[in-house]
């Protein structure tokens, strides 16, 4: 297969119109910034700022929660370090505002602060699961070497060599997090209230054209281009690694505290959440006779019965699209390792920044682009 494939012209086709037709009105809403920048206030610029320093907080927290995990699970084999890996993407797949609902009800916070820490736990596997992949790669020379002149030395060239791979994690977070108001909005119905700019880009989207929401979205977009940009070096840094001796796992000389610290990482992010959830699905009032399995059981009995259907579009929606990027994937593989220099850093924003722009931006544009009359019965 060559570039000048027909598969490679259907792939661009697909990709085109999957992703960057939904982002054409944010794009086309540039020529309104200027009237948007003069509309700016200080109601406005207080919801850029708060929106802007919960994110960049999140970032930073997951930084600190997957940063010393994923160098202690690509690194050392200590009991339960299997276990540990497989679950480690867990905290990913589930929703943010479940687990926002989950910590409330364990330890009762709301505000800002608490978004910041839901955030954090929710995408701390981010830079784990990317320092891990940074470690996999690491010379076993030098990493041997500063093991024989001491256990500093190595822990140094571990963080220095994994550090941009954290950073991008740290990164990755702070750009999700920036666009989603769901678990904002919980804490500040459960606490003080307060407001996020994702909330105003979504309370300008609610009129007949979407335009205002279009517009005001833009900064979002320039937040998500600007972390573009500096995950790029990183990845060049990456492209040149030639070393083709990996450093390997080894045994530590205190597994019993790697595993109990695994442990202790892996219950905030996962375990936590998913037995708060448990718990408060078999919750009842002080009147009630049944127990708690039983109140339970009725609880997921009566998901599954009332809402059947919304079960099966979603699963529908999912496997369509988990279809295309299935399809898909394979052939952007291949552009993306047979290209180079000025092509493959093009074909990469292509790629990557659609995925960047927080999916609030996303979901509107997908409105103004598909919601069409002759695309009514589809």
């Amino acid at each position: 297969m060559s570039f000048k494939s027909a598969w490679v012209a259907l792939l661009l086709l697909v990709s085109i119109v999957c992703a960057w037709l939904p982002l054409a009105p944010s794009i086309l809403a540039f020529f309104d910034f200027p009237q948007w920048l003069g509309s700016l206030d200080n109601r406005v610029l207080l919801l850029l700022w708060r929106s802007i320093w919960t994110s960049l907080a999140a970032g930073g927290g997951a930084l600190l929660l997957g940063w010393p995990l994923g160098i202690i699970l690509a690194r050392f084999d200590f009991s339960g370090s299997s276990f540990f890996k497989l679950i480690l993407p867990l905290s990913l797949l589930l929703p943010p505002l479940m687990v926002a609902q989950a910590w409330h009800g364990l330890l009762g916070i709301s505000g800002p602060w608490a978004s910041v820490f839901s955030f954090a736990c929710c995408y701390a596997p981010l830079p784990a699961l990317l320092v891990m992949r940074s470690l996999s790669k690491q010379s076993a020379a030098s990493y041997d070497s500063a093991r024989m002149l001491g256990g500093t030395l190595s822990v140094k060239l571990m963080l220095s060599h994994s550090r941009g791979a954290a950073l991008v994690g740290a990164a990755l977070c702070f750009i999700f997090s920036i666009g989603d108001f769901a678990v904002p909005d919980y804490f500040a119905t459960v606490g003080d209230l307060f407001h996020v700019y994702s909330s105003e880009v979504f309370g300008n989207s609610r009129n007949s054209d979407f335009r205002a929401g279009a517009v005001s979205s833009i900064p979002l977009i320039l937040i998500g281009l600007g972390m573009l940009l500096c995950i790029l070096p990183w990845l060049a840094n990456q492209q040149q690694h030639t070393s083709r001796d990996h450093a390997k796992t080894h045994v530590s000389k205190h597994p019993t505290a790697l595993s109990l610290a695994c442990l202790t990482l892996t219950s905030v992010l996962v375990f936590a959440v998913i037995g708060r959830m448990f718990f408060e699905s078999g919750m009842r009032g002080p009147l009630a006779t049944s127990t708690w399995l039983e109140t339970s059981g009725k609880a997921f009995s009566d998901a599954v019965t009332l809402g059947r259907s919304d079960m099966i579009r979603t699963f529908q929606f999912a496997s369509i699209g988990s279809l295309i990027c299935m399809l898909c994937a394979p052939i952007w593989t291949f552009a993306l390792h047979y290209s180079k220099g000025l092509a493959r850093t093009a074909l990469f924003i292509i790629l990557v920044l659609p995925m960047l722009v927080p999916s609030l931006c996303i979901a509107f544009g997908s409105i103004l682009v598909f919601n069409q009359p002759y695309l009514d019965t589809f």
